[in-house]
């Protein structure tokens, strides 16, 4: 009987009260703590100042083959290792450091390598198949530049402003307007 009268009492107290709903909080999920934007700066290259060049200037139709695709090159365009440029027009491209490397009409020339060697120096690659380049290495630049022609190869040794241009027979023309160059050739 005491059981009874237990299981009615609950129920009445059950009925009385209405439904129950239990609400809990929720449980906050914890992330990770983020990592140190330092230490992903420090592995990520794809946006480091000294592995692409910026085109600053561009006037007429100039070109610019990235792998397979190619499109006209616009001004704020980035330029990255590997890319070729195809000039019917002339323009400038500005790497990271401010050296700017200005290209005339019929030029044809490769961005080969923007990079930072083990020793921290940079070093800016150009393969120049024809027409004209003008270099100037920025104030603060302490980038090693070096333009590959079939003719040889031409290095800037210093802090300077010079000017390359593969001619037709593939001779080249050297112009030192400031600073040192040194020209190599088998």
């Amino acid at each position: 009987m005491f059981t009874r009268l237990w299981t009615l009492t609950r129920f009445a107290m059950a009925l009385a009260l209405g439904p129950v709903t239990f609400v809990a909080a929720p449980t906050p999920v914890l992330a990770d703590p983020p990592a140190d934007p330092v230490d992903l700066d420090a592995t990520y290259q794809g946006e480091a100042p000294e592995r692409y060049a910026q085109v600053k200037s561009v006037e007429g139709d100039v070109r610019i083959r990235k792998g397979d695709l190619e499109e006209a090159l616009e001004r704020g365009v980035p330029v990255a290792e590997g890319d070729v440029i195809d000039s019917r027009g002339r323009g400038v491209l500005q790497l990271g450091d401010g050296t700017r490397v200005a290209f005339a009409s019929g030029a044809r020339f490769q961005v080969a390598a923007l990079f930072t060697d083990k020793r921290g120096e940079r070093q800016v690659l150009l393969r120049l198949d024809r027409g004209r380049l003008r270099i100037a290495l920025g104030g603060h630049s302490d980038a090693r530049v070096r333009v590959d022609t079939q003719a040889g190869t031409a290095s800037m040794l210093d802090r300077g402003n010079a000017t390359l241009q593969v001619e037709g027979d593939q001779s080249v023309r050297v112009r030192v307007h400031s600073g040192h160059l040194s020209f190599s050739n088998d």
